[in-house]
């Protein structure tokens, strides 16, 4: 069916079609799906994808994980790439401060020199089980990509009369990329199991 201009008739002039109503339906129906599915695909990302809390809880249970080891696997290469995978977790100037179990205190500055603690620390260790509980994590704001994780860090290494030891721990995380990277690792208080 051809839609003629009312105008053209008026005036007596050749009678022109002005389009297709069947084409102008169609655009009008793409265009609404277009329309749609854009809006389906946003509310899917914003509803799917893992909120910042979520991350942040992967990304330090991942850590945890990780940080685990046994005798079996304590050759330089597996040394190596160990240190090298826990010191992805934290950025490149990241402040460090625990304390020991007899009181001391020690720190560090920079990935690269947790890298190397990690390194001469494992094969002193011979292997070690750490866990985590009461995980609480709070995000500052979405606009600075800063949140503060507090845990119960706890660990068993081997040769150390196999006692369990516990300290409260609290990260400070930064999203660089839409990746969490630890900036800041401080201990609160030490205990004894």
């Amino acid at each position: 069916m051809v839609i003629y201009s009312v105008e053209s008739k008026i005036k007596g002039l050749s009678v022109e079609p002005c389009g297709n109503i069947y084409s102008n339906n169609m655009i009008t129906k793409k265009v609404w799906w277009v329309i749609l599915s854009i809006t389906v695909i946003a509310v899917s990302v914003l509803y799917f994808s893992p909120s910042d809390k979520r991350q942040i809880k992967t990304r330090l249970i991942d850590l945890t994980e990780d940080l685990s080891f046994s005798a079996k696997n304590s050759g330089q290469i597996a040394t190596a790439l160990w240190a090298d995978k826990i010191a992805d977790y934290f950025s490149e100037v990241v402040a460090i401060t625990l304390e020991e179990v007899n009181g001391q205190t020690w720190s560090l500055d920079k990935r690269e020199n947790l890298k190397q603690t990690l390194l001469a620390a494992r094969p002193r260790l011979g292997s070690l089980k750490v866990s985590m509980n009461d995980l609480v994590v709070s995000v500052e704001s979405s606009i600075t990509s800063r949140a503060i994780a507090t845990l119960t860090a706890q660990w068993q290494e081997k040769g150390f009369d196999s006692s369990l030891w516990a300290r409260e721990v609290i990260f400070e995380l930064v999203k660089h990329d839409r990746q969490w990277f630890v900036v800041k690792v401080e201990s609160v208080s030490v205990i004894k199991r």
